[in-house]
């Protein structure tokens, strides 16, 4: 995802900062794949492969009135796929899931992600920044150093350094 990823890099991308907060916030660890190397994502390029051929090509030619109606028919042909026996195997993906997968599982946050607007800003001679016409109070020891806002409608959180 381009705009997930803002440098790529062999070993190591670099996470855009924003993409990574949700990320941390959810409980998720993001492992972007290297650009043309299908063998690096080939479990998800193979569902969706089995998706189109499972779910979607048996809905060609239908029309549905209101999404709740697409909605019901795509969770038959899920269904249907995650409940059939998978090949060369004893065992459906639903089986797989509720044994292996499930109990690993944790309940969402509580709060919604929220997105937080950043801002770089350089402590001033009396030991204040400034942000969209607020001052707010830093410690004397920051002054004429540059420090990094992130601040949404309710919160402004100062950080120098990458130090609270």
């Amino acid at each position: 995802l381009k705009s997930a990823v803002t440098k790529p890099g062999g070993i190591e991308p670099v996470i855009n900062d924003d993409f990574a907060a949700f990320a941390d916030h959810y409980g998720c660890v993001v492992f972007p794949a290297r650009v043309r190397k299908p063998k690096d994502k080939a479990l998800v390029e193979n569902a969706v492969r089995l998706l189109y051929r499972e779910v979607y090509s048996k809905m060609t030619g239908l029309k549905f009135n209101d999404l709740e109606a697409l909605n019901i028919e795509i969770m038959k042909h899920t269904d249907a796929l995650n409940s059939r026996k998978m090949y060369n195997r004893s065992h459906s993906r639903k089986e797989r899931f509720l044994e292996v997968e499930k109990d690993r599982l944790h309940t969402l946050p509580v709060t919604r992600f929220i997105s937080k607007s950043r801002k770089t800003a350089t402590v001033m001679k009396n030991s204040y920044i400034s942000l969209n016409n607020h001052y707010y109070s830093v410690p004397k020891k920051y002054i004429g150093d540059t420090v990094e806002l992130l601040y949404d409608g309710d919160t402004v959180e100062i950080y120098h350094k990458f130090r609270h």
